[in-house]
């Protein structure tokens, strides 16, 4: 009996070393988070996409989202948060903000659903993404140049290593197969310099 207790002990032991070990190999990066810019906060009077002309010169740091925030009352209308962009960590948000506000959208501010987050989630394996180029200075960025593959496809901006990348798309690498052999051709065919990047 005393040896059998033993030997359980050290099973468990043995059991929670590795769990420990899992634990310490997965370390957090700022780059685990995606954040968005909050434009503006409007009512659901008229089409949405209508709002988006308002900031023409912001379309050149991202793409135009909507999310809906839903009232019951008369008196509280369904409202929209007017979004920018995708943006791979923290230091890239505080980056595009500045450049936001310096344009005259003082009231913006960084927003995150906590959605969009690839730590310790079904996320953890989305490492790659397709670099469209990769920019000195944010002024040289102009997402607006890049064709997508798809109406699904989503652009991202990260700044790393002094530079803003830009990449169509975050992919785990068992998805890798398809952005290789359909998405890379297809760009390459007009006339683009695109390739799959580790990006955290």
């Amino acid at each position: 009996m005393k040896t059998k207790t033993i030997t359980t002990i050290i099973c468990l032991l043995c059991l929670a070393n590795t769990a420990l070990l899992k634990a310490q190999s997965i370390q957090e990066s700022e780059y685990d988070y995606i954040y968005q810019i909050e434009v503006a906060l409007v009512s659901n009077q008229k089409p949405v996409k209508s709002y988006w002309k308002n900031y023409k010169n912001l379309q050149d740091l991202g793409e135009f989202f909507t999310y809906i925030i839903s009232q019951e009352t008369p008196e509280l209308p369904t409202k929209h948060r007017i979004l920018l962009g995708r943006y791979v960590g923290k230091s890239t948000a505080d980056r595009i903000l500045a450049e936001v506000k310096k344009r005259g959208y003082k009231d913006a501010r960084i927003w995150s659903d906590g959605g969009f987050q690839l730590g310790h989630s079904t996320g953890k394996d989305v490492k790659y993404g397709l670099q469209m180029g990769a920019f000195k200075s944010l002024n040289q960025v102009n997402v607006q140049q890049y064709l997508k593959y798809d109406k699904d496809t989503i652009l991202y901006i990260q700044y790393k290593g002094g530079a803003y990348k830009v990449f169509m798309g975050l992919y785990a690498p068992y998805s890798l197969a398809s952005v290789k052999t359909e998405m890379v051709p297809w760009y390459r065919q007009k006339g683009m310099k695109v390739f799959v990047q580790k990006f955290r």
